[in-house]
């Protein structure tokens, strides 16, 4: 990945989530998912590109386990705060 692409998306990612059409984005995304997509606790199941990890916490609660892959800069502190307490069933990687 290009180094200032990289740049601008942890730039970005620090306040992302301070967006609340953002925020709704991934709710609505999430929920219409859950709607059509049986999710059960045996599930191992890959947020692809997690940013911030709005949709990993939106599933975490119904699966087993999620791997949550960073594509550019892996921004893992902007991530790591709220899924603290998650961790046990949150795997992350970084895409190079």
């Amino acid at each position: 990945m290009n180094t200032n692409t990289s740049k601008d998306f942890d730039k970005e990612a620090a306040e992302w989530d301070s967006n609340p059409g953002r925020v709704k984005l991934a709710h609505d995304v999430g929920a219409a998912m859950i709607k059509e997509i049986n999710f059960t606790n045996n599930m191992e199941v890959i947020d692809f590109g997690c940013g911030t990890g709005l949709l990993t916490l939106k599933l975490q609660p119904l699966v087993k386990k999620i791997t949550a892959e960073v594509s550019g800069s892996p921004s893992y502190s902007i991530i790591y705060t709220p899924l603290n307490p998650l961790f046990e069933s949150v795997f992350f990687m970084a895409a190079r």
